[in-house]
């Protein structure tokens, strides 16, 4: 593709502006300038230039792959740092960063286009020192300097430029221009993936699973004592290659293989944390808010029958319908707060993915004004199905029991755009990916009368999607 003199015009034009805004109010300013593209594909996107910006990008990919979005690169980073504080943060510093930019925009009406904010926080507030976690620890955020947003079945690209009170020279600004180019050419390139339908996986390390099932006896003990109703308990399964692990390709393997789920991947550094979630925290268009009580699982059945009465016997299971019952009664309770009406469904509906049906049932709001998602998310997070109930009894049952510290899995994972609208997942059903080595989450609820082994097993059913996606098959 061929930059026009109109748009390199446009883009000086924009770029002056920005620098001289920047230079008036001595503060950074974003420029952004969204175009219309047809025929850019955001996964393309990220496969054909992630080898030049390996260590900032991300993607991102709706349950019904209605909406992608894919970055490139970071006009600038939001560490999170103030713990006590850290939802309050983001989004005033996310506010400010917007009433501070300069934006080209012809497509006001779209969701998702633009400066778009993505990124998440870390599970817990309160952070183990963790080796593990080293590039992410309490949560990072950033603004892509290039991103393509599909969105109804239309492309877009957006390039967002930082403007110093220093001023830009005309080399840098034809470096821009330049490298715009070039990553769109190369994301014309059909460059197709070539993926291994099955990659060797020369240690499993299952660390502590004994240990494991003994904490969980420890947590049902203190729950029978009624110290808590309801704890989410995890654990950790460590994968070492032969080779680095193919990042793109284990995107595109969840995509093939999870066609219900949320598809993310965030790359800080050297670290990619990746996964397929089944469960959404909230979403926002406008004032409508979204959210799902997602809580109570049970296994696929090996033949269709099978399956359906996995379906019948999940629908009338008294410990999964307990469970799913504490999330409803708090993301309830949290919509009554923040919204000026709500709606949800009489009882809980199946929710079916590749390897285990949940309970599920949706929830709808009207915000009250000046409701940010980031107010919904403080609210929201983390629900009974990832903490427990009451909340802060059950983190600090997880601190004391778990075998690891959880960083960012099952924590909010997610972007919002400069109108504020946006979407946060649970970044359950995931891994944290370093070079050759792959480290991959599962937990389940424990309530009064569970089981440690059968819980245990259903951790083995949770672990399958990030594994296949990986190439193993030791829990099939």
């Amino acid at each position: 593709m061929n930059v026009g003199i109109k748009y390199m015009i446009n883009i000086e034009n924009l770029i002056n502006s920005g620098v001289e805004k920047a230079r008036k109010n001595k503060h950074d300013v974003i420029v952004s300038y969204v175009e219309k593209l047809d025929g850019i594909d955001a996964f393309q996107f990220i496969h054909s230039n992630i080898d030049h910006f390996v260590n900032e990008n991300f993607y991102w990919q709706d349950a019904h792959s209605n909406l992608l979005i894919a970055g490139l690169g970071a006009a600038m980073t939001m560490n999170v740092t103030d713990i006590n504080n850290r939802y309050e943060n983001i989004s005033e510093e996310w506010q400010l960063l917007v009433e501070r930019s300069i934006i080209n925009n012809p497509y006001p009406k779209v969701t998702g286009v633009g400066p778009v904010l993505f990124g998440g926080f870390s599970f817990d507030y309160v952070n183990k020192e963790s080796n593990l976690w080293k590039n992410f620890r309490h949560g990072i955020f950033y603004v892509p300097k290039y991103m393509v947003t599909n969105v109804n079945s239309q492309s877009y690209f957006t390039m967002n430029i930082i403007c110093t009170p220093d001023g830009m020279k005309e080399e840098d600004i034809e470096q821009i221009l330049k490298e715009r180019n070039f990553i769109l050419q190369n994301s014309n390139v059909d460059n197709k993936i070539q993926v291994k339908e099955k990659m060797s996986l020369p240690n499993v390390i299952e660390k502590n699973s004994s240990l494991w099932v003994q904490q969980v006896r420890k947590a049902i003990h203190l729950l029978n004592q009624k110290y808590a109703k309801k704890v989410v308990l995890a654990r950790d399964l460590h994968l070492l290659f032969e080779n680095e692990i193919d990042r793109v390709a284990l995107l595109q393997n969840l995509r093939d293989q999870q066609k219900n789920s949320y598809i993310f991947s965030l790359t800080s550094n050297e670290d990619c944390f990746i996964g397929a979630t089944p469960e959404r925290l909230v979403k926002k268009e406008g004032k409508r808010m979204f959210s799902a009580c997602v809580a109570g699982s049970a296994p696929r059945g090996k033949t269709e029958d099978d399956d359906e009465r996995m379906k019948k016997e999940l629908l009338n299971d008294e410990k999964n319908l307990g469970e799913h019952q504490f999330v409803v009664d708090m993301i309830t309770e949290a919509f009554q707060q923040l919204c000026e009406s709500i709606s949800k469904a009489h009882s809980p509906q199946i929710m079916t993915n590749k390897d285990i049906h949940h309970l599920y049932t949706p929830v709808e709001g009207w915000a009250k004004d000046k409701k940010s998602i980031f107010d919904f998310v403080k609210e929201l997070h983390p629900t009974p199905a990832l903490g427990g109930t009451p909340t802060e009894v059950a983190l600090q049952m997880i601190r004391d029991f778990e075998l690891f510290e959880r960083g960012m899995y099952a924590g909010p994972i997610g972007w919002v755009d400069y109108r504020h609208n946006g979407e946060f997942v649970v970044a359950i059903r995931s891994g944290l990916i370093r070079d050759r080595d792959a480290v991959l989450f599962a937990g389940c609820g424990i309530v009064r009368d569970s089981n440690p082994e059968k819980e245990f097993v259903e951790t083995k059913v949770k672990f399958r999607p990030m594994l296949r996606a990986l190439g193993g098959n030791i829990y099939e």
